[in-house]
């Protein structure tokens, strides 16, 4: 049964938590050299192939409609604009990593990425997403966020964010899955590509505002497609796992990484790009 979290404090430095552990794995027939960082779990995220176990508190889709229908008419629409129509194992990874459609979310998302001042419609956009996320049910459990890089040397895994930093995606908002499906198909979608791509699996543990969405107004029970973080959600880096492959195999890199959610502090880096950064709130 899950049991859902209490909020824990966010440490005030890196706590001992890492420790350094390397290997080689073989998988598929390719040999990857690992390296550990922290505690041993994101080891395990390497390699969705062979399943990610996560797991949830029981979510309601009638009960969200419910609290959806409670919501001003500007947050409702901002919540519609965020709804994924398409099944995640069919999701495009897009700018700044995945998000959950294209359209004016993404578009709002790259333009808060890039630090692009916001038309109006965008402005309000935020806002009334923000406080829709405030309003919804939030399901405490575990999720997992892909997120693609093309360039090698702008990853920040390991260098400049190390474990035991607190780490957020602010200034964007977050889409995660409740499940592995979309991992398991960006493994085998860069598998056909020449370039070379890392591919980094966050698993967010602990997690306490995290909001489910189905897709469309007839959801019936079941999964959500996607799970919405706000923009000043925090977490706790617990854990760094990196598999080079030796040989010729695309992604060239993997990366896990294990966070737990906490309440949020200082000093903070973006989870993307490792860059310091302060939450401005409410919006």
């Amino acid at each position: 049964m899950f049991v859902a979290p209490s909020p824990q404090p966010a440490p005030s430095s890196r706590q001992g938590l890492a420790s350094g552990l390397s290997f080689q794995a073989t998988h598929h027939g390719v040999t990857f050299s690992v390296s550990t960082d922290g505690t041993p779990q994101s080891h395990g995220l390497l390699f969705p192939e062979s399943g990610i176990p996560l797991d949830q508190a029981a979510s309601d889709p009638a009960h969200f409609r419910q609290r959806l229908q409670g919501l001003r008419q500007e947050e409702r629409q901002a919540i519609q604009w965020a709804m994924v129509g398409q099944p995640a194992d069919v999701l495009q990874p897009v700018h700044k990593g995945m998000q959950v459609e294209a359209g004016l979310y993404a578009t709002l998302n790259s333009h808060l990425a890039d630090g692009i001042r916001l038309d109006p419609g965008e402005w309000s956009m935020m806002r009334d997403l923000s406080s829709a996320l405030g309003r919804l049910p939030p399901v405490p459990g575990e999720y997992l966020r892909v997120v693609e890089y093309r360039d090698l040397a702008a990853i920040p895994w390991g260098t400049a964010i190390q474990v035991g930093d607190l780490v957020t995606n602010h200034p964007c908002f977050m889409s995660t899955t409740p499940d592995d499906s979309y991992a398991k198909w960006a493994v085998g979608e860069y598998a056909c590509s020449a370039q070379p791509y890392a591919l980094v699996f966050c698993r967010i543990g602990s997690a306490t505002s995290g909001v489910p969405l189905w897709p469309g107004v007839d959801a019936r029970p079941g999964d959500p497609s996607v799970v919405l973080f706000p923009r000043d959600a925090c977490f706790l880096v617990k854990s760094i796992a990196r598999a080079q492959a030796t040989g010729q195999a695309f992604p060239a890199m993997r990366i896990g990484v294990v966070l737990e959610q906490v309440a949020s502090g200082q000093p903070l880096r973006n989870l993307h790009s490792g860059e310091p950064v302060r939450v401005r709130t409410p919006w």
